[in-house]
């Protein structure tokens, strides 16, 4: 847990950050990444899913920020 915390922690910190998707394969390990996420992410920060399309579609809005 405090790798996958430290993970989410430097992506955050990069100048260039926007957003995140976490890909998952079990509802367990959904419940782990969102115990992992920093208290200051909001939900238009970073999803949390076993989706691939909705992470993609997630991932590509970010130009519209």
């Amino acid at each position: 847990a405090n790798l996958f915390t430290d993970v989410k922690r430097a992506s955050a910190a990069m100048p260039t950050f926007q957003r995140r998707a976490v890909l998952v394969d079990s509802p367990t390990i959904a419940l782990q990444q969102k115990r992992t996420s920093m208290e200051s992410d909001s939900v238009v920060q970073e999803i949390i899913t076993s989706d691939e399309n909705e992470a993609m579609t997630f991932l590509r809005s970010t130009a519209s920020l």
